[in-house]
Protein backbone atom coordinates (compact mmCIF):
# COMPACT_ATOMS: atom_id res chain seq x y z
CA UNK A 1 0.00 0.00 0.00
CA UNK A 2 1.02 3.93 -0.70
CA UNK A 3 0.21 6.71 0.96
CA UNK A 4 1.10 10.11 -1.19
CA UNK A 5 2.09 13.64 0.28
CA UNK A 6 1.05 16.65 -1.60
CA UNK A 7 -1.80 18.92 -0.56
CA UNK A 8 -3.00 16.23 0.98
CA UNK A 9 -2.27 12.47 2.15
CA UNK A 10 -3.82 10.42 -1.15
CA UNK A 11 -4.34 6.69 -0.08
CA UNK A 12 -6.51 3.43 -1.03
CA UNK A 13 -8.95 2.50 1.70
CA UNK A 14 -11.54 -0.10 1.68
CA UNK A 15 -15.16 0.60 2.67
CA UNK A 16 -14.46 -0.34 6.23
CA UNK A 17 -11.22 1.99 6.45
CA UNK A 18 -13.14 4.77 5.08
CA UNK A 19 -15.66 4.82 7.78
CA UNK A 20 -13.75 4.82 10.49
CA UNK A 21 -11.80 7.96 9.07
CA UNK A 22 -14.83 9.50 8.10
CA UNK A 23 -16.27 9.08 11.95
CA UNK A 24 -12.74 10.41 12.82
CA UNK A 25 -12.43 13.57 10.63
CA UNK A 26 -15.93 14.28 11.22
CA UNK A 27 -16.18 17.74 13.50
CA UNK A 28 -19.67 19.12 15.40
CA UNK A 29 -19.65 22.45 16.09
CA UNK A 30 -22.29 23.36 18.36
CA UNK A 31 -24.87 26.68 17.54
CA UNK A 32 -24.50 29.29 19.98
CA UNK A 33 -28.36 29.19 19.26
CA UNK A 34 -30.21 26.22 20.85
CA UNK A 35 -32.54 26.44 17.68
CA UNK A 36 -29.86 25.81 15.02
CA UNK A 37 -28.59 22.51 14.35
CA UNK A 38 -24.53 22.37 14.75
CA UNK A 39 -22.02 22.88 11.88
CA UNK A 40 -20.46 19.75 10.76
CA UNK A 41 -17.18 19.49 9.30
CA UNK A 42 -15.85 16.31 6.91
CA UNK A 43 -12.15 16.51 6.18
CA UNK A 44 -12.01 13.29 4.42
CA UNK A 45 -12.51 13.38 0.60
CA UNK A 46 -13.39 10.45 -1.62
CA UNK A 47 -11.82 10.21 -4.72
CA UNK A 48 -13.23 7.14 -6.02
CA UNK A 49 -14.50 4.26 -4.11
CA UNK A 50 -10.46 3.11 -3.06
CA UNK A 51 -9.54 6.15 -2.78
CA UNK A 52 -9.28 8.84 -0.52
CA UNK A 53 -7.58 12.16 0.67
CA UNK A 54 -7.21 13.13 4.54
CA UNK A 55 -5.28 16.44 5.48
CA UNK A 56 -1.26 16.80 5.75
CA UNK A 57 -1.41 17.42 9.45
CA UNK A 58 -2.79 13.80 10.04
CA UNK A 59 -0.29 11.54 9.21
CA UNK A 60 -1.05 9.70 12.38
CA UNK A 61 -3.90 8.11 9.91
CA UNK A 62 -1.36 6.61 7.59
CA UNK A 63 -1.46 2.47 8.40
CA UNK A 64 1.74 1.16 10.04
CA UNK A 65 4.04 -0.24 6.64
CA UNK A 66 2.38 1.87 4.32
CA UNK A 67 5.30 3.38 1.70
CA UNK A 68 5.27 6.80 2.29
CA UNK A 69 5.98 8.94 -1.36
CA UNK A 70 6.55 12.41 -0.58
CA UNK A 71 5.59 14.67 -3.47
CA UNK A 72 5.66 18.13 -1.65
CA UNK A 73 8.08 21.14 -2.45
CA UNK A 74 10.09 21.61 0.71
CA UNK A 75 11.05 25.36 0.83
CA UNK A 76 13.38 26.35 3.38
CA UNK A 77 12.52 29.38 5.47
CA UNK A 78 13.98 31.32 8.88
CA UNK A 79 11.50 31.24 11.65
CA UNK A 80 10.96 34.23 13.38
CA UNK A 81 12.77 34.40 16.58
CA UNK A 82 9.99 33.73 19.06
CA UNK A 83 9.77 36.25 21.90
CA UNK A 84 7.63 34.82 24.97
CA UNK A 85 7.76 32.06 27.52
CA UNK A 86 5.78 29.16 26.26
CA UNK A 87 4.09 27.46 29.14
CA UNK A 88 4.85 24.21 29.75
CA UNK A 89 1.83 22.50 28.11
CA UNK A 90 2.72 24.83 25.18
CA UNK A 91 6.58 23.87 25.08
CA UNK A 92 6.07 20.31 25.24
CA UNK A 93 4.13 20.81 21.99
CA UNK A 94 6.08 23.24 20.17
CA UNK A 95 9.16 21.00 20.96
CA UNK A 96 7.73 17.86 19.31
CA UNK A 97 6.39 19.25 15.96
CA UNK A 98 9.25 18.19 13.19
CA UNK A 99 7.11 19.03 10.05
CA UNK A 100 3.68 20.34 10.05
CA UNK A 101 0.44 19.46 12.42
CA UNK A 102 -2.61 20.32 13.65
CA UNK A 103 -2.60 21.64 16.87
CA UNK A 104 -6.23 21.21 18.52
CA UNK A 105 -6.49 22.87 21.57
CA UNK A 106 -9.02 24.69 23.99
CA UNK A 107 -9.56 28.73 23.79
CA UNK A 108 -6.86 30.42 25.27
CA UNK A 109 -4.55 27.52 25.21
CA UNK A 110 -1.82 29.22 23.65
Amino acid sequence: MKAVLSNRIYMAADAKRQKLLDKELTYSIPSYNPMEPPTIIKNMGRISNKLISVPMGRMDLIPEGTEIIDKRTLVPVDFPEFKFDLRDSQAKVYNSIEDNAIVNAFVSWG
